[in-house]
C-alpha cells in the first residue's frame, strides 16, 4: 500500500531510499466504521496495521479486513491496471 501525505494524519513524507520503519496514525477506509489504526510504513509501503490501543471508542480493536490491508496491497497477484 503506498501511503501519501494526504492519506495519513499526522505523518511526514519518507525518503524512498530509507529502510527505517515509521509508525503513522490514520483511520481504516475499508468500511463505514473508520476504525483508528496505526500503520508501520517502510519505503513508503504499509507493512503492518493495528488498532490504536488508547482509542476510547474502539479500544485498539480492528477487524481482519483492516489488518490484512498490507497483504492485499503488496500482493504480487494484485491487479494494478484495468483488465
Amino acid at each position: 500500500m503506498t501511503i501519501t501525505d494526504s492519506a495519513v494524519i499526522p505523518g511526514k513524507a519518507q525518503s524512498p531510499a530509507s529502510d527505517t520503519t515509521e509508525t503513522r496514525t490514520t483511520f481504516c477506509r475499508v468500511c463505514h466504521a473508520s476504525c483508528p489504526v496505526e500503520i508501520d510504513v517502510r519505503n513508503n509501503k504499509a507493512i503492518a496495521v493495528r488498532g490504536v490501543p488508547g482509542d476510547p471508542l474502539f479500544g485498539g480493536y480492528t477487524c481482519i479486513k483492516g489488518r490484512q490491508i498490507p497483504d492485499q496491497m503488496n500482493s504480487a497477484g494484485r491487479l494494478r491496471a484495468p483488465l
